[in-house]
């Protein structure tokens, strides 16, 4: 999941301003143990000065798991406040920022800064032209995420006790098109699938509730293939929309007749066969059966940018050397 954000920098600059044998008065300074893995220093204790800019610039910021589930926009808060904390910096053509399972994320936090950032672009700053430090050139950021083939993550290459996270570029050789559709409930929070009881009423077991309605969303079986090996992935209801071009409300549902759906699921599935995405991906080892198996899942889809991909590949070439 990339998200755009407005970035506040924090630097270290103290240095050109300290003269040996002086002494200083400190404020608004953070002291803490000294990380001797990462010093030589014999210090028990460091401390951290820093210094506030506001930059004026719009910078992407990857991500993954149960961060990207967490980060909503809503109509009550359509431009939330993120605090981001140990994200990696990727400066190749630009500057992009990628989090991991090591980053904290907090949506909304309660700070004085972040109320005042909020405060700001909704009184006009969300209007002021920002640079945008990503770069313009290359739209598909192979420099935020970790480009993998198939073939270098295949079952025996994933640690069962956490997931792998990569970007691959592959194409659609199969779907399954009689699951690519379920019924889901109809609740607001809810997205579990639904039990035909018979009679139009539909039961959903988490929230132990029957239903006469129900919500169509797709959960696509796809079997990708790179130039390296293949795989069957999941791909769920937003990043199917997205893959598809359409939305469900645009498919022809079979239970309704009397529905506005005017497109054929199977002509929409064709449009898409064979051909090549930018898919960034989650890789997993789950135990079914008592038998270890990949479970992959599509985070995130781009079409093909042949002219980024084609840097993306000279780059990987260039390292060789």
């Amino acid at each position: 999941m990339n998200v755009i954000g407005f970035l506040y920098f924090y630097y270290f600059s103290i240095f050109p301003l300290c003269e040996t044998g002086q002494i200083y008065f400190i404020s608004k300074a953070s002291l803490k143990v000294a990380n001797k893995q990462y010093s030589s220093l014999p210090n028990d204790y460091e401390m951290t000065f820093t210094r506030e800019t506001q930059a004026g610039s719009v910078v992407t910021v990857t991500l993954w798991g149960e961060q990207a589930e967490r980060f909503v926009v809503t109509e009550e808060a359509p431009h939330p406040t993120v605090a981001i904390k140990g994200a990696r910096l990727s400066n190749f053509n630009g500057c992009s920022l990628n989090t991991s399972t090591n980053s904290t994320v907090i949506f909304h936090p309660e700070r004085r800064d972040a109320y005042k950032l909020a405060g700001w672009y909704l009184r006009g700053g969300s209007e002021i032209e920002f640079s945008n430090l990503a770069g313009k050139e290359d739209q598909i950021a192979p420099r935020t995420v970790n480009w993998k083939t198939f073939g270098e993550c295949g079952g025996e290459s994933v640690d069962g006790n956490t997931a792998e996270y990569y970007t691959v570029k592959a194409s659609v050789v199969f779907l399954r098109k009689e699951t690519c559709v379920y019924l889901a409930c109809p609740s607001e929070d809810c997205n579990k699938k639904l039990v035909e009881q018979g009679n139009g009423v539909y039961r959903c077991e988490k929230c132990q509730k029957d239903w006469p309605k129900y919500k169509r969303r797709f959960m696509l079986q796809i079997h990708l293939a790179d130039h390296t090996d293949s795989q069957w992935v999941t791909c769920f209801h937003s990043m199917a929309e997205k893959m598809l071009g359409c939305k469900m409300e645009e498919i022809i549902d079979p239970n309704d007749p009397t529905g506005s759906g005017t497109r054929d699921i199977e002509d929409v599935i064709q449009q898409i066969m064979f051909n090549s995405y930018v898919f960034r991906m989650r890789s997993k080892m789950e135990v079914f059966n008592y038998e270890s198996r990949l479970k992959s899942t599509i985070f995130s889809v781009d079409s093909l940018d042949y002219i980024s991909y084609t840097k993306h590949l000279i780059s990987q070439i260039q390292a060789f050397n």
